[in-house]
């Protein structure tokens, strides 16, 4: 079976909600389902395969790109896309 998202409970009331679009292309279902917590200060939304979205994401994000080099190696990318996250970019230098 195949989840589109789930929501995990993190502490201090906070939430992560992940969300999958491997197999969802553009349409609105990947709207609704990125639409549901954004902007919420309670809640972290993460979208695998964000690609597969068209132009649903919001200009304010954080990226993480994920390379696979080898069974043991894998180089991560994190970028502030919009104004918003660049305090969290500054944080992790």
């Amino acid at each position: 079976t195949f989840t589109i998202s789930r929501v995990y409970k993190l502490k201090n009331g906070l939430e992560l909600h992940h969300v999958d679009f491997y197999r969802i292309g553009y349409g609105e279902i990947v709207a609704a389902e990125r639409a549901e917590g954004v902007g919420d200060p309670g809640i972290i939304v993460a979208v695998e395969w964000a690609g597969n979205t068209g132009k649903a994401m919001p200009k304010n994000r954080v990226r993480v790109e994920i390379e696979f080099v080898d069974e043991a190696t894998r180089n991560i990318n994190i970028e502030a896309l919009g104004s918003k996250f660049n305090y969290a970019m500054e944080a992790l230098k």
